[in-house]
């Protein structure tokens, strides 16, 4: 049985700010043996300001506009992700299925999907949603 652990750390001054005792905590009771140790960025995760943008700023208004009842508006989120990253065929399922899920994008892959559903929302039906960024102070 595969073992995994993870530690996160931080970049300081060019050096990477993780303790050898957290590697070895970490690793404390696997039998002896080899390990392999992979080092990559850590993804930043969508925001909850992002999300509760979306939800309010974006979907909220297009379903109100569109004719969705507020317990479809999450159809209409899977629509608009699907309409923005495409889908594939899944055969487990026999269907398509969305190539991302909104909760699995980056911060900047979230961003990415507001601004394309806003102008998608302009283009699409003419309609004008004003995110936070674009309010005046």
């Amino acid at each position: 049985m595969a073992r995994e652990a993870r530690i996160t750390g931080r970049i300081v001054d060019g050096l990477l700010d993780v303790t050898l005792d957290a590697i070895v905590a970490a690793v404390q009771g696997w039998p002896d043996g080899l390990v392999t140790v992979d080092v990559k960025p850590a993804r930043r995760p969508r925001t909850l300001p992002q999300n509760k943008a979306w939800w309010a700023l974006v979907v909220a208004p297009l379903a109100e506009h569109l004719g969705y009842d507020h317990h479809e508006q999450d159809a209409l989120h899977y629509a608009l992700v699907t309409k923005c990253y495409g889908e594939h065929w899944d055969d487990r399922v026999k269907a398509n299925v969305p190539n991302v899920q909104s909760s699995k994008l980056t911060t900047a892959q979230f961003a990415e999907l507001t601004d394309w559903a806003v102008r998608f929302a302009a283009q699409e039906w003419g309609i004008v949603l004003t995110l936070p960024s674009e309010r005046e102070p």
